[in-house]
């Protein structure tokens, strides 16, 4: 079966050895289906990534946001607080291995930083990647209450 998302994540890395992308998205893949993750799983980075295409067109730095949003939720640990820098910072390191310019790879650290719960955005890229993260409080009551059924029932995530 063919993975679309593996087909999108290898176009965003022209430059870098196919193996090494490879690589990269099975690790990333791996992170986002780890047991303990009931929201912030690849389903959410899927949501997230659809709603990103939906503004392709008013963003300037696309690729950037787009990487921002692969690797905003990479790490997660329930009882740590600096889960987004260390997103943002396996990101810059992986980003480096994909021959993504340092000039990118300090963005995207940037826009997963924006994603810190709260947050002020000082950008219009950070805005669109912190609207796009929290997009579930903005769905239907139907899809929030499962959500938030999850989020209720599993003790880890209401702390």
């Amino acid at each position: 079966m063919l993975d679309l998302h593996y087909e999108r994540w290898l176009a965003l890395f022209p430059e870098a050895p196919k193996d090494l992308a490879a690589t990269a998205y099975k690790r990333l893949r791996a992170h986002y289906a780890e047991p303990h993750r009931t929201y912030h799983n690849f389903q959410h980075i899927d949501a997230c990534l659809r709603h990103l295409d939906s503004v392709r067109d008013q963003l300037t730095n696309f690729h950037a946001i787009e990487m921002a949003i692969w690797y905003h939720d990479v790490i997660y640990d329930t009882h740590k607080i600096d889960n987004e820098a260390q997103s943002a910072n396996y990101a810059f390191e992986t980003l480096a291995k994909l021959n993504i310019s340092e000039e990118n790879r300090n963005l995207v650290h940037k826009l997963i930083m924006a994603t810190k719960h709260p947050s002020i955005p000082d950008s219009l890229e950070e805005r669109y990647v912190l609207d796009i993260d929290l997009s579930i409080l903005g769905t239907s009551p139907e899809i929030y209450d499962v959500y938030e059924s999850k989020r209720s029932t599993n003790p880890i995530l209401t702390t």
